[in-house]
């Protein structure tokens, strides 16, 4: 579980450095990162309880 959460956060840091360097790029990208910064919150809440 742990492992995947690394993989995923690491994804996210990546994605959110591309967001970064095209910001003048469709605010589509901006969405779907809002999106999965909320499932990483979801993870990390489900991680603590279990």
């Amino acid at each position: 579980m742990k492992k995947i959460l690394v993989i995923v956060i690491k994804m996210i840091k990546d994605f959110s450095k591309i967001i970064m360097l095209s910001r003048y790029h469709n605010f589509r990208c901006y969405k779907q990162l809002r999106l999965y910064k909320w499932i990483i919150v979801l993870m990390l809440v489900a991680n603590s309880v279990m």
